[in-house]
């Protein structure tokens, strides 16, 4: 039912949840697990310069927590690939689902209160309503 699984990972106790989760889900499908995380590009910067600094610092910090969930999930037999993406978080995200005909896109949910929802919006509500696929949000 589940053959390809991505989770939104921003190592967030949220995130981390939504990753054991998504591993449970594959372990029973036999699924293959895509962990994406997504740089956010600042909508001013100085320089390009600037822009090239903040994509490679954050592809060097997921680099290594993306490794060790690696290893996790080849300890648990899952089929599993990583990726970090840059740009709009939700967007990023609900662009790879659809373009990579996922089944299934598990997130952690921030549990933001209404009003923080309205001013700022909310990744997870973003994915639930323009992912074409599934959406399941991981609550604490």
């Amino acid at each position: 039912m589940f053959e390809h699984i991505m989770v939104a990972f921003d190592n967030s106790n949220q995130a981390q949840k939504a990753l054991d989760k998504a591993f449970q889900i594959a372990e029973f499908h036999h699924s293959f697990v895509e962990l994406i995380s997504v740089v956010l590009i600042p909508d001013y910067a100085a320089t390009i310069d600037e822009v090239e600094e903040m994509i490679g610092d954050g592809k060097r910090f997921y680099q290594a927590i993306h490794e060790r969930y690696a290893a996790e999930a080849k300890a648990r037999d899952i089929k599993f690939a990583s990726k970090v993406l840059q740009g709009h978080i939700g967007e990023s995200i609900v662009n790879y689902a659809n373009d990579n005909a996922l089944d299934l896109i598990v997130m952690g949910s921030y549990g933001r209160s209404a009003i923080s929802r309205l001013l700022m919006g909310s990744v997870s509500n973003y994915v639930v309503r323009h992912a074409r696929c599934p959406v399941m949000v991981v609550k604490e």
